[in-house]
This record gives C-alpha cells, sequence and structure tokens, in this order.
C-alpha cells in the first residue's frame, strides 16, 4: 500500500507540474571566460535598429535570418549574389564552401578557373571552382568569395567559407550568427 501511494504521488507530479526547459541558455549578449565564467553583457549590447535591407541589425553582433522553409529538414535561406541575383540555398553546416549548380553558374556568369577534387556524401567528383563578387544573407555580405561549382547538384549549398567566422545557431524559424 506504501510504495503504490509512492507510486501514486510520483506520477502526480509528473503529469501535474511541467518540466520546466530553456532553449537559450545564455542571454543573448555575453562572454564567457577561459574559465567558463558567464558575464552578462546585456546592459552594454544596446538595441537592434531596423537596417536599410528591413530585417534587424546586429545586437551585440548577433544576426538572424529568415529560414524560408525546410526541405529534408535542412533550412532554406535566400541568398543575394553579385548585388542583385537571389536563390535558395541549403543552409548546410557540413559544406566547407558555398556550392552552387551549373544552372546558377550561368546566371551568375561565372568563369571557371579550373577544376578540384571534392568529397561528398555520394563520393569523390571534380567541380569547376570560380569566384563571385559579393555573397550576401541577411546583413552579412562578403566579398571576392571562391565557389565551387558542382555538376551533381541542382541546388545551392550555404558553406564555411559564408559563416565559418560566426556561431550559428539554427532555431526553428531563423539562423542566429554570432561573430567570434
Amino acid at each position: 500500500m506504501k510504495n503504490n501511494l509512492i507510486s501514486l504521488i510520483s506520477i502526480a507530479l509528473f503529469t501535474l507540474i511541467p518540466l520546466a526547459s530553456n532553449s537559450q541558455e545564455y542571454p543573448d549578449c555575453f562572454r564567457l571566460d577561459e574559465n567558463g565564467i558567464l558575464t552578462d553583457l546585456t546592459s552594454i549590447c544596446g538595441e537592434g535598429e531596423e537596417s536599410s535591407l528591413g530585417s534587424p541589425s546586429a545586437v551585440g553582433g548577433r544576426f538572424e535570418v529568415a529560414i524560408k522553409r525546410r526541405q529534408s529538414n535542412i533550412p532554406v535561406v535566400d541568398v543575394i549574389f553579385n548585388d542583385g541575383i537571389t536563390f535558395e540555398m541549403f543552409f548546410d553546416t557540413g559544406a566547407s564552401q558555398i556550392i552552387i549548380s551549373p544552372q546558377m553558374a550561368v546566371a551568375l556568369k561565372i568563369e571557371e578557373e579550373g577544376k578540384v577534387p571534392v568529397s561528398t556524401a555520394g563520393g569523390r567528383i571534380m567541380a569547376g571552382k570560380g569566384r563571385v563578387k559579393s555573397v550576401q544573407v541577411g546583413n552579412i555580405v562578403l566579398n571576392d568569395l571562391e565557389v565551387l561549382i558542382s555538376p551533381a547538384l541542382d541546388f545551392g549549398l550555404l558553406g564555411q567559407n559564408f559563416f565559418g567566422d560566426y556561431d550559428v545557431t539554427i532555431k526553428e524559424d531563423t539562423i542566429e550568427f554570432r561573430p567570434r
């Protein structure tokens, strides 16, 4: 009887008291020192303002970019090349570089500068390489970047040579970038 009562109380506690979870472990603006001690810097980070791009500007150096949709659970974002040509691309944390399709290369008028071997999930392939004037996602713009042109893709991959200088958090509807 006593064991049944303890079991009943335990079940009631777990079903009646919601479990709290915190998906944001740290405040929006913080510093972790070499000992792992957290300092909340929210009071000095400032407030975000609307930028000319229509998306929030950095708060404490942080940027967020909208996820348009997910395809096979991979985030798809808008990427603007050369100040005006927009493509939807997979946000691929496993890709070391920006990889575009041959159709994208034609639209961007990229001249191939040679071929390089590339390891993919499907094996090794030879991919063309070229350069783009600029790549923009949200408020982040990088200039004169190398891109790979994969004959095996019909959809582009946004890789580490674009966002490798940022800590990245993929959320439900946005991707957050924090400069390192």
